[in-house]
């Protein structure tokens, strides 16, 4: 492999079409078949991996919801309440 060797490899040999075809061919298959390959090795790994993680968000986003339903509620009856107080402050001193 240290050798130098100074024999001149020779011109370029031009290819046969039909020949140059069929190596096009072949290497667009192994294209096809590799990206095919990992495509469908994603397709059935991607829900087991996704699986856990998207639960967890839809409980978040769940738990998130409830939280902001609660609150609405809880100040919409704090507002309620003040309003009532206000009413009957209001009526008690229009009674005077």
């Amino acid at each position: 492999m240290d050798e130098v060797v100074s024999k001149p490899i020779g011109e370029a040999q031009p290819i046969d079409p039909r020949h140059g075809r069929r190596i096009l061919k072949g290497i667009g298959a192994i294209v096809s078949v590799t990206i095919g390959g990992v495509a469908a090795f994603a397709f059935f790994l991607a829900p087991t991996r996704l699986a856990g993680a998207s639960r967890s968000a839809r409980l978040i986003w769940q738990n998130r919801q409830k939280e902001i339903v609660e609150t609405l509620q809880r100040e919409n009856a704090d507002r309620v309440k003040s309003e009532e107080s206000a009413d009957q402050k209001a009526q008690a001193v229009t009674k005077e």
